[in-house]
């Protein structure tokens, strides 16, 4: 996972800049790292616990992974929507 997180730290500033402009990024980057904040808070608490009750980290690691696949399939789902209405019309 931690070529991942790289790889995400240094997207959000492109993105933030392909979303709210090149004004805006600032604002956005700090509003994308407040709301990241929170789970990555948590997460480690969370798991701590799940770990105390199942003696194993097979329940952790499985749900930090569904988070990020349902965020993508989301993302890819919206964007096909997105292309087949452009096609339509």
């Amino acid at each position: 996972m931690g070529i991942f997180d790289g790889a995400f730290i240094a997207l959000i500033g492109p993105i933030a800049i392909q979303f709210c402009g090149s004004a805006y990024a600032a604002q956005s980057i700090g509003c994308m790292l407040g709301l990241a904040a929170f789970p990555l808070s948590l997460g480690p608490p969370i798991a701590a616990l799940i770990f105390k009750e199942n003696g194993s980290y097979t329940l952790p690691f499985m749900l930090a992974g569904v988070s990020p696949i349902v965020g993508a399939t989301l993302m890819f789902s919206t964007r096909f929507k997105k292309i087949r209405r452009l096609s339509v019309e």
